[in-house]
């Protein structure tokens, strides 16, 4: 998540763990949006995804929610890059039709114990070249709304003005 995020961030990502329960998945999420980060990150998820809270914060543009011990209730922002990590990570049928899955394989069995980097200090060379991948991405924009912005037409249930936009920036890209 820090290598995909530093062009945006300029530093680490904040990440928490998973809540317990759903009570505390919801009042989680809304102290993120309330909190106004454009990116929320859950790492080292063990238990299987099906958190309704998190699957309306993750496909609305708006949410709303009761603020505790009050009986006012409060709308904020939805819309965050939401990136969620685990091994095997396993979800509901309705959680898997609002992401888009990243698998790594490393192809060792103990990926951990890995010394033949390419990069010895990954962080530093983030850090040191952050220009350039920015640059790099504003330059890739550019030419996209110089070619006239083309979109796909690329449906996904939820998520069509982002798979239409993106999916033009990459179909333009091939």
């Amino acid at each position: 998540t820090n290598v995909i995020l530093w062009p945006a961030l300029g530093r680490e990502s904040p990440k928490m763990t998973e809540p317990s329960d759903e009570a505390e998945w919801a009042r989680t999420i809304t102290a993120k949006l309330r909190n106004g980060s454009p990116i929320v990150v859950i790492d080292n998820v063990q238990q299987r995804l099906a958190s309704p809270a998190l699957m309306a914060a993750i496909t609305e543009a708006i949410r709303e929610d009761r603020v505790v011990r009050t009986s006012m209730v409060d709308q904020m922002a939805a819309r965050r890059v939401w990136i969620i990590t685990g091994i095997n990570l396993q979800m509901s049928d309705e959680m898997i039709r609002r992401i888009l899955r990243c698998r790594l394989d490393p192809r060792v069995e103990r990926p951990e114990l890995r010394a033949d980097f390419r990069i010895l200090d990954l962080r530093a060379w983030l850090e040191y070249y952050r220009g350039r991948q920015v640059y790099a991405i504003l330059t890739v924009c550019q030419a996209w709304i110089v070619a006239g912005k083309p979109l796909s037409t690329t449906r996904c249930g939820g998520f069509e003005h982002y798979a239409r936009v993106m999916g033009g920036v990459l179909e333009f890209l091939e």
